[in-house]
């Protein structure tokens, strides 16, 4: 189904299921507890954001199940973490098959009988109204200041802000939830012994230009990409370039690998439609630069690479990206007087043109990648750009 559709849908019906879910008594957290149900319907990048947190639920209660529903989007995230006993994905290819979906996942996590339920889907009442009718006899998650129906969902409800640290509400939320974090190499530690990545006999430059549906503003434009990609592969003709993304991605990747000379094209290529995630995330691994958008890659990238350099313009690093101490990292940020807007206002400014990000130039990233290169302490560099 159309995101927009899905978005729509969310919003007019979701706000009528909710008017039926108040929670008329807090509940305790109970002493025992032996399920675990996780709510994540959209954003695949954001379930490695929470990844502290739900390692934390898994050590805080090492013998529980932890079972996750989400769509099948987030389903193969949630995979290559490793943390779950169960996943539940919603078929969401059309109305009829999202409803009879959601009813018949209902249904099977009441029979679970969870004892903790936690709500990690911030922009979505469906999930809301999903959580408290699962069953779970103790409710946790977030509410936004303008929808304070979802505070009274829940038996421990935080506040959710617009313009805050998406990972710091997730750590808060751990310590609502009594689940010491882990230390910060922890989820990388356990991420990395699931991949299997032998080193590259080559340098190899793996680049993300896509994003999900929920935002194409975070996009770079094609013909920038191939400018860049054609200028690094210049200066170094000993390096590879992989473009990785979804299947629906492969005729754009093809787009920008048709843009190169054909001296340099024989040594790029294409991984969308032929990489599965789990292959993508191991060739980030191996790889010894990674460039990309405001996307999920970004996020395993910085999670499992060793140097990612990342582009943006309608949304806000510094809310977005957790400190990772082993990363050698570069963040180019446009400033402009309208961004972040993605999650932040109802509508751009620019009409979806995404003119904060049409406004980097190859050779400044360029620029950016050899400095990168160069440095060897870990640490990240930020980089501002004004609009022109």
């Amino acid at each position: 189904m159309h995101t927009e559709w899905l978005l729509r849908i969310d919003r007019w019906l979701g706000g009528v299921l909710l008017l039926f879910c108040r929670r008329w008594r807090r509940r305790n957290p109970p002493a025992t507890v032996r399920t675990i149900l996780i709510f994540k319907f959209m954003g695949g990048g954001s379930i490695t954001v929470a990844g502290p947190l739900l390692l934390a639920l898994r050590r805080k209660h090492p013998d529980a199940r932890l079972v996750l529903v989400c769509t099948s989007q987030v389903a193969a995230h949630a995979e290559l973490l490793g943390l779950f006993d169960r996943i539940e994905a919603v078929d969401d290819r059309g109305v009829f098959r999202l409803a009879f979906s959601l009813l018949a996942m209902l249904y099977r996590c009441r029979r679970m009988r969870p004892e903790l339920s936690v709500n990690l889907e911030v922009y979505s009442r469906v999930a809301v109204f999903c959580s408290a009718l699962a069953g779970g006899r103790f409710r946790s998650g977030f509410y936004l200041e303008d929808e304070t129906f979802a505070r009274r969902c829940c038996d421990a409800a935080l506040p959710f802000a617009r313009q805050g640290r998406v990972f710091e509400s997730y750590d808060a939320l751990a310590g609502a939830l009594a689940a010491p974090l882990p230390e910060p190499e922890a989820l990388r530690q356990h991420v990395c012994a699931g991949i299997s990545a032998s080193p590259e006999e080559t340098p190899v430059l793996v680049a993300a230009p896509f994003c999900s549906a929920l935002s194409f503003l975070r996009r770079w434009d094609f013909a920038a990409w191939g400018e860049f990609l054609a200028g690094f592969m210049a200066a170094h003709p000993q390096w590879r370039v992989l473009v990785i993304g979804g299947p629906k991605d492969a005729g754009h990747a093809q787009e920008i690998l048709a843009a190169l000379p054909p001296e340099l094209a024989e040594r790029a290529v294409s991984g969308c439609g032929r990489l599965s995630l789990r292959e993508s995330v191991a060739a980030i691994h191996r790889s010894s630069l990674f460039v990309g958008i405001d996307s999920a890659p970004l996020h395993w990238a910085r999670l499992t690479g060793r140097r990612v350099l990342s582009i943006w313009g309608a949304t806000e690093p510094e809310l977005l990206l957790r400190p990772s101490p082993w990363l050698v990292e570069t963040v180019i940020r446009v400033e402009a007087a309208c961004s972040p807007c993605v999650h932040a206002v109802g509508r751009s400014r620019c009409s979806g043109r995404a003119e904060c990000m049409a406004a980097v130039a190859p050779e400044r990233v360029l620029a950016e990648a050899e400095r990168l290169l160069r440095r060897t302490e870990p640490g990240m560099c930020q980089v501002a750009l004004s609009m022109k």
